[in-house]
């Protein structure tokens, strides 16, 4: 049920001038006891989707005050146009830091963080039939970049985002083939092997440049609708 009325307010469905439903509406609704209720608004107001004032009704809070790194904001969307938006902000962040990221990591990269992208390299290579685990491979890859760049203040902010990446990686596999992917990454590996900074920006940023397309406004919007419904299904655990 928590799902459900975030995804209300995420799809404006109930908006800032809208009256939110009340305990009793929400025990009402869904059959459920005042405990439970009090339990979905306090996970609404946790994710900061509403406000919360003892003996009041809670408020929504304006789309501007959202945290938008939380990807259930991404997960609940039903317009492929705003997922498009998001995806389009997170690639921007993304195009700006990595390349650099790569570049500073050439020169300050340990053998240990070079042994480890080097493992992770394999193993991608190893799942290239398996999507799924070889989301999860790349995002450590790119984790790895990011940590051997010697910035923890940078690699923290990637970190942060770490859950959208998942998303916006699954456009890049749909797009893309994964044994291209693997190959992207292993010109980067082989970048910061060599120690060449300027090699290992220009082969991230020719690796992020394949999504840029269609994170980009008029994009095709096959792949986002794809992740949308992939992201729907896989995440449902994630909350009531």
């Amino acid at each position: 049920m928590t799902r459900v009325l975030a995804g209300r307010i995420v799809n404006g469905d109930i908006g800032v001038d809208d009256m939110a439903p009340t305990e009793q509406d929400i025990c009402a609704e869904f059959d459920v006891s005042k405990t439970t209720a009090r339990e979905v608004i306090g996970a609404l107001a946790s994710r900061g989707l509403v406000t919360v004032r003892h003996g009041r009704r809670m408020e929504i809070r304006p789309v501007s005050d959202w945290n938008h790194l939380d990807p259930l904001l991404l997960e609940l969307k039903h317009d492929p146009e705003a997922v498009r938006q998001t995806l389009g902000d997170l690639h921007d962040l993304r195009m700006l830091l990595e390349p650099e990221l790569a570049a500073r990591a050439a020169l300050m990269a340990t053998d240990e963080q070079l042994a480890r992208m080097r493992q992770a390299l394999e193993r991608m290579e190893d799942l290239e039939a398996d999507p799924d685990s070889y989301l999860e491979i790349d995002v450590d890859f790119h984790s790895e970049i990011a940590s051997a760049s010697g910035n923890v203040v940078l690699a923290f902010v990637l970190d942060s985002v770490r859950e959208l990446l998942r998303v916006s990686r699954r456009v890049t596999n749909l797009i893309n083939a994964m044994p291209e992917t693997t190959v992207a990454h292993r010109r980067i590996y082989e970048a910061l092997l060599a120690r060449e900074p300027e090699t290992a920006r220009q082969a991230m940023r020719a690796h992020l440049l394949t999504v840029t397309e269609v994170c980009a406004r008029g994009g095709s919007g096959a792949a986002i609708e794809a992740v949308m419904h992939q992201t729907e299904r896989k995440e449902l655990r994630r909350i009531d």
